[in-house]
């Protein structure tokens, strides 16, 4: 998220939060993603053993997709 110009916030843990505009998350939503958000507002994304690197890739792509 990080290389796409998403704000990345700590701490570093099996999960990833940034910033995301409220449109890009309910856009997220829409397409099937299970997503929340942290306390501050920020998307919380948790790597859940079961997650798989094709899944990480197709949640990315989404995200791509829904920001152009």
């Amino acid at each position: 998220l990080d290389d796409r110009g998403y704000d990345v916030v700590e701490p570093s843990l099996p999960l990833v939060a940034a910033t995301l505009p409220e449109s890009e998350f309910d856009a997220l939503r829409s397409a099937g993603w299970k997503v929340a958000r942290t306390a501050s507002g920020a998307l919380r994304v948790v790597c859940m053993p079961h997650v798989t690197r094709d899944g990480l890739r197709a949640f990315i792509a989404d995200l791509d997709r829904i920001r152009e």
